[in-house]
Formats: C-alpha cells, sequence, structure tokens
C-alpha cells in the first residue's frame, strides 16, 4: 500500500526556465542553513598524536545529531559547575584526538599530552564582541528566519516547498544553539601537536597541560544530575527533541495521506516525500539516541559516546547521501511559481498561491 501510494511522486524537470544568475541565488538559499548550523555547531578538533583520526570520525562531528549533542552536554555541564571558570569553559569547548580515542576533557589540566598550551579566556563567559557571539546571532537569525517561514506555511498552506526551503529545519534546529551559547567558545587557544619539538615552559606556568588521572575533585564542583537545574536542562533539550520528532512524523505522514485523496492521474513532487523521510530519519534517531544516554548518566562528554561506532558512522553517511538527494532532487523539479516564489509543485498548484 505504501509502495502504490508512493507511485503518486513523481520527479519532474521543470528548471529548464531558471538562468545562472537564480541557479548562484537557489544554491546560496539552499545551503546558507545547512552551512550554518554544521560549520558553526561542529568543534574544531585538536590532534595530540602523530596517527590523524579517519576521515569517517572527522565527519561524524558535522552529523546534526553530534552538534545538538554537544550543545546539551555544554549547557548541563555548565548548570551542574558550582564555580564556573575560564578553564571550565575552555575544557567544555576542547576536544582532543589522543592515543585513547577523542577525548573531552573536564578541566584543562586533565588533558592527555605534555605538548599543549593555551590562550585562556579572561572570563567564564564569551565576549558579545566575539567571533563566538556573531556566530551566535548568524544561527539565532537563521533559525528565527526560518520558524517564520514554516509558520507561514503552515498557517497559509503555501507551498514553500522548493530547494531554497529544504534545509530550513536544520536552520530550526539550531537554535538549540542558544541556552549554551555564552559558554561556546570558539577561538580555542593554542595546540601544539606532539610530534614538534616545542620550548620548555615553565613549571609555574598555569597554562602548562599536565597528564593526571581524574579523582573525586570533580565530583566535589559538579552538581549532581538529580539537582534541580540538571533535570531542567535534561527535559528542555528532550522536550524539544520529541516535539521535532512529532513534527517530521506528521510530516513524514503527509506524502502519503495527500497520495491517497488524490485521483490517479495526479501527483505530487519526489522532494516532497524525500524531504519528509529526511527529517523523520533524524529526528527519530536524535531523539533516541540523546534519551537512551540521558537516561543511562552517560552525559559527561561533548564527544557523543557513539561516534566512532560503525552504526554511527554509517548513519552519518547516509544522512550525507540523503542530503545531497534531497539538493539534486530538489534542483530538478524547482521552477518560479506564477507569483514569483520558488517551488517543487507543479504548474497545477499556482491557483492554491494565489
Amino acid at each position: 500500500m505504501l509502495l502504490r501510494r508512493a507511485a503518486h511522486y513523481i520527479l519532474t524537470y521543470q528548471s529548464l526556465s531558471l538562468g545562472f544568475s537564480e541557479w548562484v541565488n537557489l544554491f546560496t538559499l539552499c545551503l546558507a542553513p545547512l552551512i550554518a548550523h554544521v560549520l558553526v555547531g561542529a568543534p574544531d578538533p585538536v590532534i595530540t598524536r602523530t596517527e590523524q583520526p579517519p576521515w569517517a570520525d572527522r565527519i561524524c562531528f558535522y552529523n546534526p545529531t553530534s552538534i545538538v549533542w554537544r550543545y546539551f552536554v555544554i549547557t548541563d555541564r555548565r548548570v551542574r559547575t558550582r564555580e564556573w571558570t575560564a578553564d571550565d569553559m575552555m575544557a567544555a569547548n576542547s576536544v582532543l584526538w589522543t592515543d585513547s580515542g577523542w577525548h573531552n576533557p573536564t578541566q584543562l589540566r586533565k588533558i592527555p599530552g605534555k605538548h599543549a598550551s593555551f590562550s585562556l579566556p579572561r572570563k567564564g563567559r564569551i565576549s558579545l564582541l566575539s567571533a563566538s557571539a556573531l556566530k551566535t546571532l548568524l544561527v539565532a537569525l537563521q533559525g528565527i528566519q526560518a520558524v517564520y517561514l514554516l509558520s507561514e506555511y503552515l498557517a497559509k498552506g503555501k507551498h514553500l516547498l522548493s530547494m531554497t526551503t529544504i534545509f530550513l529545519p536544520i536552520a530550526v534546529l539550531g537554535l538549540l544553539r542558544l541556552p549554551a551559547a555564552p559558554w561556546l567558545f570558539d577561538e580555542s587557544g593554542c595546540f601544539h601537536n606532539i610530534s614538534y619539538a616545542l620550548e620548555p615552559a615553565e613549571a609555574t606556568d598555569p597554562l602548562l597541560v599536565e597528564e593526571s588521572e581524574k579523582g573525586d575533585e570533580d565530583r566535589e564542583r559538579m552538581l549532581p544530575q538529580s539537582s534541580v537545574w540538571a533535570v531542567f536542562t535534561r527535559v528542555y533539550f528532550l522536550l524539544c527533541l520529541m516535539v521535532a520528532l512529532t513534527l517530521a512524523l506528521i510530516n513524514f505522514s503527509l506524502p502519503f495521506y495527500l497520495a491517497s485523496k488524490v485521483a490517479e492521474e495526479q501527483s505530487w513532487p519526489a522532494t516532497l516525500l524525500l524531504n519528509s523521510f529526511f527529517y523523520c530519519f533524524l529526528a527519530a534517531i536524535t531523539t533516541t539516541v540523546t534519551f537512551g544516554y540521558i537516561v543511562t548518566g552517560k552525559t559527561e562528554s561533548t564527544v557523543i559516546p557513539c561516534l566512532s561506532s560503525g552504526w554511527y558512522k554509517l548513519y552519518t553517511l547516509l544522512l550525507c547521501v540523503l542530503g545531497v538527494a534531497m539538493i539534486v532532487v530538489s534542483a530538478i523539479e524547482t521552477r518560479r511559481s506564477a507569483r514569483g516564489d520558488y517551488t517543487v509543485y507543479s504548474h497545477a498548484y499556482d491557483r492554491t498561491t494565489s
């Protein structure tokens, strides 16, 4: 039955009349939300060993699920830390590739290796006039615009789906950056690879990073996960993800519902079906993984625990393939409507937007 209904979704070539300048505009509007969320949200890992990390590991940091997890853990770490310092903020934003794999320290002195140094910020939060603040502003504006456009679509029933809007939900997801924004520090000091010969630092240098084992100090500095603010943070992020999953499921069921209501000779754009599946897949995995790690208490590291697992790498590659497919299909189907808007719907639906 699902296959029969899916047959109503036909790939139609409608972009033949678009000129070069329009294509530049389309690709700019299409990729802007994706680039803003992915490049701004992913950390810049530091390599502390001669062997480079696998490319499949590196690309997993750009997975929206990894980025949302990073936002959650930084927010959680901040609300649970009794006395938050610049040291804590720097450590929370640091991701290292070490002999034991990916590592996110709780304090600078706990970072493995003896050849790394930092230029610490002066405060335990970012400056309003900093690159980090500008990145947050960019993501916030993208998210607000996406919420407005999607709300207009739901309220007025406009057929806004086109190559320019396929990644708008990603921009909305970027709003989860806001709770962690004051402590997302991207000007992350200076690290030196262990393969280089460095000048010896003085023993009294507070920026010297020394290898040490974890003790009870972290537990003394951190509130338990059962504390009020920790529970509130978990409930907030889970509620946001559950709302996103609910909307994605509704959006996923919409193509099949529409197909059941139309005559045999009618069809819908293939972009709608692909777009619905992409966000349902993303929201389902993100919500399930986040819920699972929160319940089991594995929330100490900004590196999502499953990042190096085979299934997570496969999931990330599938997202990449689906994203590229969505761009290609929407590029084929996007056209200008009678009103001048971009849309993937056929000419038969122009009258519904008038």
